[in-house]
């Protein structure tokens, strides 16, 4: 039930470094949020540095305050 109501915010917020959320349906016992697919390429081996970590951080830091808006 908290994974339908974060996925029903989640839907309303349209940002860059967002995924588009279209529904939460439930699948037995289980919870399956239905997202947007994103390409890209696998970062697992990535080496970041300080200004990449900053960036991304201030990227999130934008997206969390989009989510706290929609609520």
């Amino acid at each position: 039930v908290q994974a339908a109501r974060e996925a029903a915010i989640a839907g309303k917020v349209s940002h860059p470094n967002v995924l588009r959320v279209f529904g939460c349906h439930q699948a037995g016992t289980s919870w399956v949020v239905v997202m947007e697919l994103l390409g890209g390429e696998d970062l697992s081996g990535c080496k970041l540095s300080l200004q990449d970590i900053r960036d991304v951080a201030e990227k999130m830091t934008d997206a969390i305050r989009a989510l706290a808006r929609a609520r």
